[in-house]
């Protein structure tokens, strides 16, 4: 049987948004901190229920962050990703795809946001969502010149009244989006968080969208430019004279494996593999 932790969890903010909106996150937290400070008898069917409150954790947290990234972002979560660095007719495809819509349909694209959501077309999935994003009557939109109405049956009304046709400009972002030589293996930018501190104890960086992504976490803006600077002065005075970064042997190098004592089968495993390898 378990025994209840000797100590209470703290939680380390008092009260944000987050414990209005998102409730789940601070018990989650909670039941994690109390999994693993609680001791039990070393026996097969504690170890077993052990496992299984962790596993369950794990599941809630993950569904968790699905629901932030759908019902807080929906299709907009491809702003979070970064540049694509090998996508190699990217340009040629954003280009041709703003003037097509620009002759074709007469709007008066963004292109500059234009390009980060077909960036992240892998998760925007279609044309006609990419479209709602083109067209959104809130604040947030890309083409200035027309919304989307779906009272006007699938119909674009410009500026001067003229009537265009939303399946045209679904097929152009369709076309756009087959023409992308896009896999898996490209790379993109890093990401820079700059957090609220109402929302700053989420786990950002295990969004579903981000965990192959490249994240950091700065405190504001102004950090930013003072490291960027920072970096582009000492390129100025080391110029190309670059000091080599230190490589690490893993044949000289050494383990420490259970120190407190308390993962005894995490030991058993583990052991006979360092051991094999020759290090001391």
């Amino acid at each position: 049987m378990c025994e209840k932790p000797n100590k209470v969890w703290h939680c380390p903010w008092d009260f944000t948004m987050v414990d209005d909106i998102a409730p789940a996150f601070r018990t989650i937290l909670e039941e994690n901190y109390l999994t693993s400070s609680s001791r039990f008898e070393e026996t097969q069917e504690n170890r077993i229920l052990w496992w299984k409150q962790r596993t369950n954790l794990d599941r809630r947290l993950d569904k968790f962050l699905r629901n932030v990234e759908d019902l807080w972002f929906g299709s907009w979560k491809c702003l979070l990703l970064g540049e694509w660095l090998n996508c190699k007719n990217f340009d040629s495809v954003l280009k041709n795809l703003v003037n097509d819509l620009r002759s074709k349909c007469k709007l008066d694209i963004n292109e500059g946001l234009l390009k980060i959501i077909l960036g992240g077309s892998k998760y925007v999935c279609e044309g006609k969502t990419l479209l709602s994003l083109l067209c959104s009557k809130k604040d947030c939109y890309i083409a200035k010149g027309g919304y989307c109405d779906e009272a006007k049956s699938g119909i674009f009304l410009n500026a001067a009244n003229k009537l265009m046709s939303l399946e045209v400009a679904s097929e152009l972002i369709n076309e756009a989006l087959n023409a992308l030589e896009v896999d898996d293996s490209v790379n993109r930018e890093p990401v820079i968080l700059v957090l609220d501190s109402e929302v700053q104890m989420l786990p950002w960086e295990n969004l579903p969208i981000l965990r192959n992504q490249e994240v950091y976490r700065m405190p504001s803006i102004s950090s930013i430019s003072a490291v960027l600077e920072k970096g582009n002065n000492h390129k100025e005075q080391v110029g190309r004279n670059l000091v080599p970064f230190p490589s690490i042997d893993p044949l000289d190098a050494f383990y420490l494996l259970n120190p407190a004592g308390d993962l005894k089968y995490t030991q058993t495993v583990f052991e006979n593999y360092f051991r094999d390898q020759n290090l001391e």
